[in-house]
């Protein structure tokens, strides 16, 4: 038995969770909502301490920005590479036009940028479109 820390999306509550019971996709003791919805969390400056250093499962955090056509290309990707990869990786969004700091803390020069947090250190980083696949099996490769 191996005991993880989620946090919550809806209330950024800390769970502890054990590793078997993820893949019945538990719901939040605090609020009750799903931990794993499914869809990337939203993170801004209040909130992405909270989800760095409170999930004990892999971060990964997608810089994009709803005005750029090759975001709005790789969104569908993301979205289905979200899917795929909850509940094991915690799959989440800045939006750089709405949240300016974090672009600049993160040193994003371009979008769309993924970074892959675990442990609040970057294990890596890759920039531009990427297919489902491939970021699933980037994911898998890194962590």
């Amino acid at each position: 038995m191996s005991l993880l820390n989620i946090v919550c999306p809806y209330c950024l509550a800390t769970n502890r969770i054990d590793s078997s019971r993820l893949a019945i996709r538990p719901g939040c003791d605090s609020c009750k909502q799903p931990l794993f919805s499914g869809r990337p969390s939203k993170l801004t400056a209040r909130n992405v301490n909270t989800y760095l250093t409170g999930n004990d499962i892999p971060v990964v955090i997608n810089f994009w920005s709803p005005s750029c056509e090759v975001n709005k290309a790789m969104e569908p990707a993301f979205a289905k590479a979200t899917l795929q990869l909850e509940p094991w990786v915690r799959l989440t969004r800045v939006n750089v036009e709405l949240e300016r700091g974090l672009p600049r803390t993160y040193h994003i020069r371009s979008t769309p940028t993924l970074l892959l947090m675990k442990n609040e250190k970057e294990i890596d980083r890759k920039s531009g479109l990427m297919s489902a696949s491939d970021i699933m099996s980037w994911v898998s490769n890194k962590i």
